[in-house]
Protein backbone atom coordinates (compact mmCIF):
# COMPACT_ATOMS: atom_id res chain seq x y z
CA UNK A 1 0.00 0.00 0.00
CA UNK A 2 2.70 2.67 0.84
CA UNK A 3 4.27 1.77 -2.38
CA UNK A 4 0.96 2.75 -4.19
CA UNK A 5 0.36 6.11 -2.43
CA UNK A 6 4.42 6.78 -3.16
CA UNK A 7 3.55 6.11 -7.03
CA UNK A 8 0.61 7.88 -7.03
CA UNK A 9 2.70 10.72 -4.97
CA UNK A 10 5.30 10.59 -7.72
CA UNK A 11 2.60 10.92 -10.81
CA UNK A 12 1.23 13.97 -9.44
CA UNK A 13 4.45 15.62 -9.53
CA UNK A 14 5.58 14.33 -13.17
CA UNK A 15 2.33 15.71 -14.42
CA UNK A 16 2.57 19.30 -12.93
CA UNK A 17 3.80 21.20 -15.03
CA UNK A 18 2.95 24.89 -15.55
CA UNK A 19 0.78 25.93 -18.91
CA UNK A 20 -0.48 29.01 -20.40
CA UNK A 21 -3.92 27.94 -20.61
CA UNK A 22 -6.26 30.41 -21.42
CA UNK A 23 -5.88 33.69 -23.51
CA UNK A 24 -8.15 36.41 -22.84
CA UNK A 25 -8.33 40.08 -24.27
CA UNK A 26 -6.85 41.41 -21.17
CA UNK A 27 -4.17 38.81 -19.39
CA UNK A 28 -3.11 35.03 -19.55
CA UNK A 29 -4.10 32.16 -16.91
CA UNK A 30 -1.30 29.82 -16.22
CA UNK A 31 -1.40 27.22 -14.00
CA UNK A 32 -0.07 24.48 -12.10
CA UNK A 33 -1.43 21.37 -9.97
CA UNK A 34 1.06 20.39 -7.09
CA UNK A 35 0.90 17.31 -4.97
CA UNK A 36 -2.26 19.40 -2.96
CA UNK A 37 -3.19 22.02 -4.53
CA UNK A 38 -3.80 23.82 -8.10
CA UNK A 39 -2.90 27.02 -8.71
CA UNK A 40 -3.49 30.07 -11.35
CA UNK A 41 -2.03 33.09 -12.23
CA UNK A 42 -3.78 35.94 -13.93
CA UNK A 43 -1.06 37.85 -16.06
CA UNK A 44 -3.11 41.08 -16.84
CA UNK A 45 -1.63 43.43 -19.68
CA UNK A 46 -2.16 46.78 -18.26
CA UNK A 47 0.17 45.64 -15.49
CA UNK A 48 2.49 44.14 -17.94
CA UNK A 49 3.04 46.73 -19.43
CA UNK A 50 3.45 48.71 -15.99
CA UNK A 51 6.92 47.04 -15.58
CA UNK A 52 10.21 48.03 -17.11
CA UNK A 53 10.64 46.81 -20.78
CA UNK A 54 14.24 45.13 -21.42
CA UNK A 55 15.94 44.88 -24.98
CA UNK A 56 18.28 41.90 -23.98
CA UNK A 57 20.71 43.01 -26.98
CA UNK A 58 21.97 46.12 -25.57
CA UNK A 59 19.74 47.11 -21.94
CA UNK A 60 20.87 45.99 -18.54
CA UNK A 61 18.18 43.16 -17.09
CA UNK A 62 16.03 45.55 -15.02
CA UNK A 63 15.69 42.69 -12.08
CA UNK A 64 19.00 40.45 -11.48
CA UNK A 65 18.45 36.94 -10.64
CA UNK A 66 19.93 36.65 -7.90
CA UNK A 67 17.20 39.37 -6.34
CA UNK A 68 14.72 37.10 -8.18
CA UNK A 69 15.66 34.31 -6.18
CA UNK A 70 16.02 36.38 -2.76
CA UNK A 71 12.34 37.66 -3.71
CA UNK A 72 10.87 33.62 -4.42
CA UNK A 73 12.62 32.74 -1.16
CA UNK A 74 10.83 35.69 0.94
CA UNK A 75 7.32 34.69 -0.70
CA UNK A 76 7.55 30.85 0.14
CA UNK A 77 8.83 32.24 4.11
CA UNK A 78 5.18 34.07 3.88
CA UNK A 79 3.74 31.44 3.03
CA UNK A 80 5.67 28.83 6.08
CA UNK A 81 8.57 27.72 3.87
CA UNK A 82 11.78 28.35 5.23
CA UNK A 83 14.14 26.50 2.89
CA UNK A 84 12.82 26.14 -0.38
CA UNK A 85 14.98 23.98 -3.02
CA UNK A 86 16.04 25.98 -6.16
CA UNK A 87 14.90 23.80 -9.14
CA UNK A 88 15.52 26.36 -11.56
CA UNK A 89 15.30 30.06 -12.86
CA UNK A 90 13.61 31.00 -16.12
CA UNK A 91 13.52 34.35 -17.62
CA UNK A 92 10.42 34.66 -19.59
CA UNK A 93 9.25 37.06 -22.12
CA UNK A 94 5.70 37.83 -21.57
CA UNK A 95 4.76 37.09 -25.41
CA UNK A 96 6.48 36.58 -28.18
CA UNK A 97 7.18 39.52 -30.86
CA UNK A 98 6.10 36.57 -33.79
CA UNK A 99 3.31 35.76 -31.60
CA UNK A 100 1.39 39.10 -30.43
CA UNK A 101 -1.30 39.44 -33.37
CA UNK A 102 -3.60 41.73 -32.21
CA UNK A 103 -2.33 42.17 -28.74
CA UNK A 104 -0.48 45.09 -28.08
CA UNK A 105 3.37 44.75 -29.59
CA UNK A 106 4.89 46.51 -26.02
CA UNK A 107 4.14 43.10 -24.66
CA UNK A 108 7.30 41.49 -26.29
CA UNK A 109 9.73 44.06 -24.64
CA UNK A 110 8.35 42.44 -21.16
CA UNK A 111 10.00 39.91 -19.20
CA UNK A 112 9.37 37.71 -15.97
CA UNK A 113 10.61 35.54 -13.89
CA UNK A 114 9.56 31.88 -13.38
CA UNK A 115 11.13 30.41 -10.46
CA UNK A 116 10.83 26.89 -10.20
CA UNK A 117 11.00 25.49 -6.51
CA UNK A 118 10.62 21.83 -4.35
CA UNK A 119 8.97 23.75 -1.10
CA UNK A 120 8.31 19.83 0.48
CA UNK A 121 9.32 16.48 -0.35
CA UNK A 122 7.58 14.79 -3.63
CA UNK A 123 6.06 18.92 -4.56
CA UNK A 124 6.40 21.51 -6.49
CA UNK A 125 5.90 25.18 -7.01
CA UNK A 126 6.52 27.84 -9.14
CA UNK A 127 6.45 31.67 -8.10
CA UNK A 128 6.10 34.31 -10.78
CA UNK A 129 8.14 37.62 -10.50
CA UNK A 130 7.75 40.72 -12.81
CA UNK A 131 10.82 43.12 -14.03
CA UNK A 132 9.94 45.13 -10.98
CA UNK A 133 10.24 43.01 -8.33
CA UNK A 134 6.50 42.20 -7.71
CA UNK A 135 5.25 38.50 -7.27
CA UNK A 136 2.58 37.79 -8.88
CA UNK A 137 -0.02 35.78 -6.65
CA UNK A 138 -1.51 32.46 -7.19
CA UNK A 139 -5.12 31.79 -6.49
CA UNK A 140 -6.03 28.27 -5.72
CA UNK A 141 -8.49 26.27 -7.50
CA UNK A 142 -9.72 22.96 -7.02
CA UNK A 143 -7.62 20.02 -7.46
CA UNK A 144 -8.56 17.92 -10.51
CA UNK A 145 -9.23 14.14 -9.66
CA UNK A 146 -6.23 12.05 -11.59
CA UNK A 147 -8.80 9.09 -12.00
Amino acid sequence: MRAFIFILSLFGVLISAPAATETNAEYLIFTHQSRHQAFEWHFYFSRMLATPEWNAEIDKIPLAPDKAWQIAKGWFKTYGCDHPELVSIEIRPFIRESEAGHIDKRLAKRFYYRIHCVPASLDTMYVYILMDGTVVEPTEKPVKDLW
